[in-house]
């Protein structure tokens, strides 16, 4: 099931902030109509309408009402229960059994966001290993669960992975490992650029601060991970170590302890 169905934007239980210049000019006819037949029997009637003419007519008027709308806070933002996420299990199932990574961390927004009054959820993934194909990093983009192919390299997720996220901070080094980023956004209106549909742009800001956090809880599960193996390399590798010199150091105490008897016999 994929939403397809977006809350009017000036209905009671939505945001504001989706209004365009067409709605706030439909706004303005609507209440230029209420307005003359209310005022029917006044004096003031040619006035009103003309007012109310001029406001329709009027861009910059009917631009500055546009902002009105959208700076209201009286609605509640929506509240996602109408979008359909694959969920974090699935998310994490579906990467390990189509690549096998050595490590995986998954992640899903508690609660949904908004933009321009539609309820919008960003899952994120980050894989390192397996049949990831390439060294560096490898972006998976999805919307509404279905694949973005094409325009990869425009799209907010490529740009947060390669330019926002400091994956050296969690101790993973993304031009020689083999680093998979899976991000899937669903929403009521996927706020596509240009008319292949194909990237959401990095301007769209609160889908960008999601995803840019959304990776960065993946990146803290694997760091968790990441830091644990090194200790135990470490510990491995220490142990080695000590077992490779244990003859020398056998030897050289056997040694001593040899002239220090033989000594105490001549004495």
């Amino acid at each position: 099931h994929y939403p397809t169905i977006s809350p009017h934007p000036l209905y009671p239980g939505s945001p504001t902030q989706g209004v365009t210049l067409d709605v706030s000019k439909r706004v303005v006819e609507e209440l230029g109509t209420w307005a003359k037949k209310e005022n029917d029997d006044s004096e003031g009637e040619e006035e009103d309408e003309s007012v109310l003419d001029k406001l329709a007519r009027t861009s910059n008027h009917v631009s500055k009402l546009t902002q009105v709308l959208r700076d209201v806070q009286l609605f509640k933002a929506p509240d996602g229960t109408c979008l359909s996420p694959a969920g974090e299990y699935n998310l994490r199932l579906g990467i390990m059994k189509e690549l096998d990574p050595d490590y995986v961390a998954t992640w899903t927004m508690p609660k949904a966001s908004s933009h321009e009054g539609h309820a919008f959820i960003v899952e994120a993934g980050v894989a390192i290993g397996g049949n990831i194909g390439k060294e560096g990093i490898t972006v998976y983009r999805f919307a509404n669960r279905i694949p973005m192919l094409f325009e990869g390299g425009s799209d907010v997720v490529t740009r947060v992975a390669n330019k926002s996220i400091k994956w050296s901070s969690y101790k993973i080094d993304h031009k020689k490992q083999r680093v998979g980023v899976f991000v899937s956004t669903v929403s009521t209106r996927i706020p596509f650029k240009g008319t292949s549909k194909e990237y959401i742009g990095e301007d769209v800001t609160p889908i960008n601060d999601a995803v840019k956090k959304a990776l960065q809880m993946c990146c803290h599960q694997l760091k968790a991970h990441l830091s644990r193996r090194d200790a135990e390399n470490d510990a491995r590798t220490r142990r080695k170590n000590l077992v490779k010199y244990i003859p020398d150091v056998t030897r050289s105490i056997f040694r001593y302890w040899a002239a220090l008897l033989l000594c105490i016999v001549i004495l």
